[in-house]
């Protein structure tokens, strides 16, 4: 067997993991500007005087424009390589940012939060491909569990700087400073992030045809294999995307008293948990070739811990346990992205890992039931600076949502058939395999 980062062709053992380390950049960038309105959320509404219902809008609009984008991402990144088009998604990222940092008006501060959408829309599927491009296939799990701790990490960097930023200079010190990552990543990318290993840059490789893609998205759409792993993926991210995202800091706030400070060191404690539990989950998943046991498993602790969490006054102590394990439980997550790809010929794992994405995080609308159910059980107690109060009653009806979430997710992950970590068999695609012959590599720009 290899060693960590290394292939059978003698490639170097440490290139391989900076290449995935710039694209794991770009990720924690993604979850920068993912989870800030959550710490921004009494600020914008009072900037724009809008309640929960109009806030959830605003925050669902990254999720309405990055799920569908994934439709075409992985297309776009089996076709012309990881390297241009992060850079590009960077671009579209900055001007998001100048758009939402510099807006007057909320249709404009929506436009920025879309834009922001499309931009980081090609993040973690380009991390991954850069992944099966240069890592060992043994190594694909524990990668994809390590670029969501990365992102995990990100985000408490984010609660933690912005709760103390935003207090100071409100939206100014957030836009600074997601203005400034943004460029230096962008040279980062063109300066050092490659499509492929040296010894195949020479390698003469024909771009798939526009048929031979169709056929691929083909088979995997119409795979209900497919459709099952994606809907587990999405509902057992909902925590990270409801609670995380928007509701956890108001939720504390609300049932402990604790100031935004606090609240995000406490949301941070899901983030830690998940930090540790996507890379040992990911590693057990490759060690002992299994991907759905662990999936049922956690998708049934989820729900029993987020049940609990919302629904029972915790001594500080057992809270913080609670989190903890929530957040190493829902680590499981990236299982479904090995899952997709071991549902798909390998060449098509952009667009593979893409369509189990797009499912993912059609969640989002989510985030936008959410705030109706706020608005649907508030008693309209408005704070003097026009801000909307709502009570630890209000929080814990619109959160309910979660743990009826990983209920379903947990049904579901029952029907997924397991692949034992094994890569697909492309005798089962002759149409595909009949166009090109399978080659040991992704095909990349």
């Amino acid at each position: 067997m290899s060693k960590l980062g290394e292939r059978n062709d003698g490639m170097s053992t440490w290139l391989p993991w900076v290449m995935f380390s710039v694209a794991a950049l770009f990720y924690c960038f993604v979850y920068f500007l993912r989870v800030s309105p959550g710490m921004m959320t009494s600020e914008i509404q009072q900037h724009f005087s809008i309640t929960a219902t109009k806030f959830g809008l605003f925050a669902s609009l990254y999720y309405a424009v990055y799920s569908p984008t994934q439709l075409i991402v992985g297309t776009i990144i089996d076709r012309y390589g990881p390297r241009m088009v992060l850079f590009a998604a960077c671009m579209i990222c900055l001007v998001g940012i100048y758009l939402f940092g510099t807006a007057e008006s909320f249709s404009i501060a929506c436009l920025g939060r879309a834009c922001i959408g499309f931009g980081t829309a090609f993040g973690y599927v380009t991390i991954l491909k850069v992944a099966s491009i240069w890592l060992p296939p043994g190594r694909f799990a524990a990668a994809a569990g390590l670029t969501t701790a990365f992102g995990m990490g990100a985000a408490i960097i984010t609660e933690k700087y912005l709760a103390h930023a935003i207090k100071d200079s409100g939206f100014h010190s957030w836009f600074v400073t997601s203005t400034v990552i943004g460029l230096l990543l962008s040279m980062i990318i063109v300066l050092i992030l490659r499509n492929r290993p040296r010894h195949l840059a020479k390698v003469k490789t024909e771009r798939m045809s526009v048929a031979e893609l169709k056929k691929g998205y083909w088979h995997i759409i119409t795979n209900p294999q497919c459709w099952y792993i994606g809907i587990v993926g999405a509902l057992l991210y909902m925590p990270a995307m409801v609670f995380l995202d928007v509701g956890g800091p108001s939720y504390f706030h609300a049932a402990y008293g604790l100031n935004k400070s606090e609240a995000a060191t406490m949301v941070n404690m899901i983030f830690f948990g998940w930090i540790v539990g996507g890379p040992v989950i990911g590693m057990y998943s490759d060690y002992v070739k299994r991907r759905k046991s662990p999936l049922v498993v956690t998708s049934l602790v989820a729900m029993i811990l987020i049940s609990v969490i919302f629904y029972v006054h915790l001594p500080m102590p057992a809270l913080i346990t609670c989190m903890l394990l929530l957040g190493f439980t829902c680590g499981a997550h990236p299982l479904v992205f090995s899952l997709g790809k071991e549902n798909s010929p390998l060449r098509f794992s952009g667009t593979a890992t893409a369509f189990t994405n797009f499912l993912v995080m059609a969640g989002g609308w989510t985030l936008s039931l959410y705030g109706r159910l706020l608005d649907l059980h508030w008693d309209h107690a408005m704070s003097p600076t026009g801000a909307p109060i709502y009570s630890l009653s209000d929080y814990r009806f619109a959160l309910a949502i979660i743990p009826i979430g990983l209920l379903i997710a947990l049904v579901i992950a029952s029907q997924i058939k397991e692949t034992h970590a094994c890569a697909y068999n492309e005798e089962d695609m002759p149409e595909v395999r009949a166009e090109k012959p399978s080659t040991a590599m992704p095909q990349a720009a």
